[in-house]
């Protein structure tokens, strides 16, 4: 009977962990004449909360990058698109993700992400 009770205990915790949105994976690929750069996430988002306000790209130097933002529900993915064309290959891009992003739930990012890289 103690054993019973101690199973329903630890049900009881687990319910009540709340699991917020994670970018899982960071990828820089080129498709076309475009750059694709991707987070995707552990979990589905919402998809209005996807948008230039709160995926950005900027350039060391300080120039905001102007791109398509855009969330693919297949992947889990917010996908920042910009033709390859503009960047420099000697510059470092800054990749962001707002913490304003909310999953399907309303739940909003623990904290903004952010990744850079050189194309």
């Amino acid at each position: 009977m103690e054993k019973n009770k101690a199973n329903e205990l630890q049900v009881e915790i687990i319910k009540d962990v709340i699991i917020k949105p994670v970018v899982k994976d960071f990828k820089v690929e080129i498709e076309g004449q475009k750059y694709k750069i991707s987070a995707l996430f552990d979990i589905p988002l919402d998809e209005s909360t996807i948008s230039h306000k709160v995926v950005t790209l900027n350039a060391k130097s300080g120039n905001k990058i102007d791109g398509d933002v855009s969330w693919v529900q297949a992947k889990n993915a917010a996908v920042f698109q910009v033709e390859n064309t503009i960047l420099s290959k000697s510059e470092i891009y800054t990749f962001k993700i707002d913490k304003e992003v909310k999953d399907t739930k309303g739940l909003q990012m623990e904290e903004s992400y952010t990744d850079s890289f050189t194309p």
